[in-house]
């Protein structure tokens, strides 16, 4: 039986993106007959559903913060070395003197176009790029993403960089409800997510002052002055975070979802919306949504603020192409192919 310690670091926190990667592959994993041992700081308060049945829990050190993930998660895999467990960092970092398996999602640290803070990106070369072609695989969730890794990270071999995707099918799992009353039944324009500047939601505003006629909905943490620049314009509201049922009633009952992003690793809320049953992707023109989206998308220049894109001609798209999409990215397959990439425990 293959055997796994799993970072777990991401628990304790808000679900994003990679905290909602970490859980559903945990839980997949364990589907799938891997024993996983999930591995925590005392710190973190651990609350229902986050261990999924059939995982084991195992508390070692006090703080959750990078010296954990550095040093104490190091010592926890070596000490339990003897049971043939292999060590799997599902958060873009792993520990200084074990390299086993790391999920690596993007590297928008370092490329101009992601979230490129000098002293983030450089700490992160540094603990990061050292050891980064010493790990047995490393996972990420799309082709763009291997190419940046290999383009940044010389040393690694291309065949240790493993596409495993991402997913979107929990949301089949949050119950349906009706949130008209509370949401209104005027058609609505759906974006989600942080508004940190690789998201380019000014392009949102932009739009929502071409289209006063139309209302704008955006959801997600928001970021320096972006509520102060959003407050003038009467089509747009912010409604900040969100509970996962009123998010899944925004995607299923837009008339459209935009997410018009410089860059992105994988771009998970265009899948989200096309799991909740949303049909019309308008999405930029970005080399990761092509490789994902395909067909299923109508894409736009990001960064052409004189000709928008037009939000009357926006069609569905078809069904195949979206259900071609889903099939392609969801929990179950990534796990999967995590699973077949582990090494066979001793």
């Amino acid at each position: 039986m293959k055997k796994v310690i799993v970072d777990g670091s991401y628990l304790g926190k808000r679900t994003t993106g990679i905290q909602r990667f970490n859980r559903e592959v945990v839980k997949e994993l364990v589907k799938r007959g891997v024993e996983v041992t999930i591995a925590v700081p005392k710190d973190i308060k651990l609350s229902a559903g986050d261990i999924p049945d059939g995982a084991k829990v195992l508390i070692k050190g006090k703080k959750n913060n990078k010296f954990w993930q550095l040093f104490t998660l190091a010592k926890i895999a070596k000490s339990v070395k003897k049971s043939g467990a292999h060590l799997i960092c599902m958060s873009n970092f792993s520990p200084l003197f074990k390299k086993d398996y790391l999920v690596l999602h993007d590297v928008t640290f370092l490329d101009k176009e992601g979230k490129n803070r000098r002293l983030w990106a450089f700490a992160h070369r540094v603990l990061i790029g050292w050891k980064i072609a010493k790990h047995k695989k490393i996972f990420t969730v799309s082709e763009f993403s291997k190419s940046r890794i290999l383009a940044h990270y010389k040393k690694i071999k291309p065949e240790n960089v493993v596409v495993v995707g991402s997913g979107g099918d929990h949301w089949l799992q949050v119950p349906t409800a009706d949130f008209s009353a509370e949401f209104g039944a005027e058609p609505f324009w759906l974006s989600v997510g942080s508004t940190t500047e690789n998201k380019n939601f000014g392009y949102v505003l932009d739009l929502a002052r071409k289209n006063p006629a139309k209302r704008f909905i955006i959801v997600g943490r928001i970021d320096g002055d972006y509520g102060q620049k959003a407050a003038d314009i009467p089509n747009v509201t912010l409604t900040g975070y969100l509970p996962a049922e009123k998010i899944k009633y925004l995607y299923s009952a837009c008339e459209c979802f935009i997410l018009p992003s410089f860059y992105e690793g994988f771009g998970l809320p265009p899948l989200e919306a096309l799991c909740c049953g949303c049909r019309r992707l308008a999405l930029s023109d970005i080399e990761v949504f092509r490789e994902i989206y395909g067909q299923a998308a109508t894409f736009f220049d990001p960064y052409d603020r004189e000709r928008l894109v037009d939000l009357d001609n926006i069609p569905k798209a078809e069904e195949e192409a979206a259900q071609s999409v889903m099939q392609n990215y969801n929990w179950g397959r990534a796990a999967e192919i995590i699973a077949d990439n582990l090494a066979e425990s001793n």
